[in-house]
């Protein structure tokens, strides 16, 4: 997949565009299931230079880097989504992991 992009494969179909943050998301996404960590974590990073400050980055970049044994990585994008969701009331399920993540440590 030579630099990530969509090509176009019949009409109505992307064309050879750049990855947006969302679908290098996706594509992060289809690699963690696929047991490819380390590949995730490099696309969750990508998406984080076009669009910081995304908790979805942030989140799977955790998760990702967990997967992969890089602590340290983990470790700084779990305070990154935290220092992101310090002020907010949310139940969303990846914070709800998050928490407790950092209760077990």
């Amino acid at each position: 997949m030579s630099g990530h992009t969509a090509s176009a494969v019949g009409a109505g179909t992307l064309t050879d565009q750049p990855l947006v943050p969302v679908q290098r998301e996706l594509l992060a996404d289809m690699l963690m299931t696929q047991g490819e960590a380390a590949a995730a974590l490099k696309e969750y990073e990508k998406s984080l230079v076009n669009a910081p400050m995304r908790l979805r980055g942030f989140y799977g970049a955790a998760k990702a880097a967990e997967a992969s044994g890089d602590t340290k990585k983990a470790a700084l994008y779990v305070a990154k989504l935290r220092q992101l969701t310090k002020n907010g009331d949310s139940d969303r399920a990846e914070l709800r992991e998050m928490k407790q993540v950092s209760i077990r440590k």
